[in-house]
């Protein structure tokens, strides 16, 4: 399957989480940019669940990008 540019129109925010060290010695999480390509999006899915006696909306989505290295399973996604 061929990835033609036109058919990457979303700029999507790649993300990871970084442990910095706060001045009581502890550590804070923070969120680092790795990346913002262009992707591709399909959604898949969508369906409605109760989470916490709260009626919640799921999406699965599938997203794709070219090729980049150093990208981890652990990253999250922002759209």
């Amino acid at each position: 399957m061929t990835l033609r540019a036109g058919q990457l129109r979303h700029r999507i925010t790649i993300r990871r989480a970084q442990q910095i060290q706060n001045s009581k010695g502890g550590y804070d999480s923070s969120w680092l940019t790795v990346a913002s390509p262009k992707a591709r999006l399909e959604g898949l899915d969508g369906r409605e669940s109760t989470l916490a006696n709260t009626l919640q909306g799921i999406s699965a989505w599938r997203i794709t990008i070219r090729w980049r290295s150093g990208i981890l399973q652990s990253d999250q996604i922002l759209l």
